[in-house]
């Protein structure tokens, strides 16, 4: 099989003309600019000083150790957080090079590829930093953690956490919180312009919101609108999501082709088709490499079905009017013009539901999400206990209260509150960063209990003890 070579994506004068509209409007001064002052900087290039800063954070380090949709094992190599980041990277850097091939020639006077070149670090960093708040056990790990303080208030969602850490988490400096990251390179990452509330599913924290919802004022024609960059880091996470986990599913042996074939066929005739025709292409080629074995020609079916679906979707990038739903889940006005696909935004969108719902049918995966919410359930109950975890000695001093305990129990009840709320808040902020088998070190290490000797029937325990003590709580 015999790739096409690399030529401008098919877009209309009127199309070209409005990725670049979008594109100028990043090249605005506002965007280099920090939250805190930067005067004491070198002048080197300030996305690629966003990148290392990500790059080095601990928290990305740790996305090594947390799940994507299957669990984590130190003796498998398959995907996790962070091969996930690094995978969206590289296809974030490929489409914004594409969009640089179809517009710069026409609307930058035959300069040559204008268009993300002094910052493709930018596109590099935000994809790095896309899903740097992802707690451990994956979207199970997420729900979790947004149940467990609703009483103040308190909610949780990956998205929302990224910059939680990246605000003011992370620490790169004595005097400021957070990485200290330019307006843009946050922006990047702002999938969804909706504050936090009551039934959100995707959100971002209000004090986030706030301050990116003051800089984007400043810049006309971004109020409300996602930036050119985000979007294509959005493309990358769902071409990355939908390819490369449906690769770790057939190496796993987790479904079969035919499986998803099925899966497709239920959703969509025109998926299914699709997709036919791309696994029939696929196996043309894999059959003509001189292989010796099954194993290696299955190796080299799923290298191959994974680079020409990941090529196709590339080059089938368009610009279109965003749909009334998709803009209430963003936060932004239907109609708006957005990156999508064109021939095949149905296949992507459809074969990422038909890959998930086939991993995690396997009980095996139910099993290990259910053990980490009884994991994450009682790390929090221990972390929260105000006698046992006094001043929240059980979490790293960075973690702890600014208050003593024994300085308000006998304080009004408002005080007392405020400190829970305190240490509840650090207590999640805690618990999201741990990779699952940290999580999972610590669960064995405060409650003498093995993993895998978990009794799944202990979850009704659990959230009877959460209920109770929130019923104390009202009272």
């Amino acid at each position: 099989m015999k790739y096409e070579e690399e030529r401008p994506l098919n877009l209309t004068d009127e199309q070209q003309k409005e990725i670049v509209r979008q594109y100028e409007l990043l090249l605005t001064d506002p965007l280099t600019k920090r939250e805190h002052d930067d005067k004491e900087y070198t002048s080197r290039n300030p996305f690629q000083r966003d990148y290392s800063r990500i790059l080095y954070s601990p928290s990305f380090r740790r996305l090594q150790g947390k799940m994507q949709i299957v669990g984590i094992k130190s003796s498998s190599f398959f995907r996790n957080r962070l091969t996930h980041s690094l995978e969206v990277s590289q296809i974030a850097t490929s489409i914004a090079r594409l969009l640089s091939i179809s517009c710069d020639i026409k609307y930058f006077k035959g300069e040559k590829n204008r268009m993300y070149v002094d910052d493709m670090h930018l596109i590099e960093a935000a994809a790095l930093a896309h899903d740097i708040g992802h707690p451990a056990f994956g979207h199970k790990g997420e729900r979790v953690l947004n149940e467990l303080d609703k009483l103040n208030n308190i909610h949780f969602e990956g998205n929302a956490h990224n910059f939680r850490i990246l605000r003011k988490l992370e620490k790169k400096e004595p005097k400021i919180s957070g990485l200290n990251l330019t307006y843009r390179t946050l922006l990047a990452i702002n999938k969804y312009i909706v504050c936090e509330g009551q039934g959100i599913k995707k959100f971002m924290f209000k004090d986030d919101y706030d301050s990116l919802q003051k800089i984007r004022k400043e810049i006309e024609g971004l109020d409300n609108n996602r930036t050119l960059d985000v979007q294509i880091i959005e493309l990358s996470d769902d071409i990355a999501y939908a390819v490369h986990d449906l690769e770790d599913g057939l190496m796993l042996r987790n479904f079969t082709i035919d499986e998803i074939l099925f899966g497709l066929q239920k959703k969509s005739p025109d998926s299914y088709n699709q997709f036919l025709d791309i696994v029939e292409k696929v196996k043309e080629y894999s059959l003509e490499e001189k292989v010796k074995n099954i194993q290696e020609y299955s190796k080299i079916f799923r290298m191959r079905l994974t680079s020409q679906l990941t090529h196709n979707f590339i080059n089938d990038i368009t610009i279109s009017e965003v749909n009334f739903k998709e803009a209430e889940i963003h936060g932004t006005s239907s109609g708006v013009m957005e990156l999508s696909l064109e021939k095949y935004k149905s296949l992507l969108s459809n074969l990422k539901d038909v890959v998930f719902e086939c991993t995690t049918r396997r009980n095996e995966v139910y099993l290990y999400e259910l053990r980490g919410e009884i994991v994450l359930k009682n790390l929090y109950y221990i972390y929260t206990e105000l006698n046992t975890n006094e001043d929240g000695k059980l979490m790293p001093p960075y973690y702890r209260p600014g208050t003593k305990y024994k300085d308000i129990k006998k304080d009004d009840k408002n005080g007392i509150n405020d400190y829970f709320k305190e240490l509840s808040q650090n207590a999640i902020d805690y618990i999201a960063g741990m990779m699952d088998a940290f999580a999972i070190e610590e669960f064995e290490r405060l409650t003498s209990k093995k993993f895998n000797d978990i009794n799944i029937q202990d979850l009704e325990e659990i959230n009877r003890k959460l209920e109770d003590r929130n019923q104390k709580e009202k009272k």
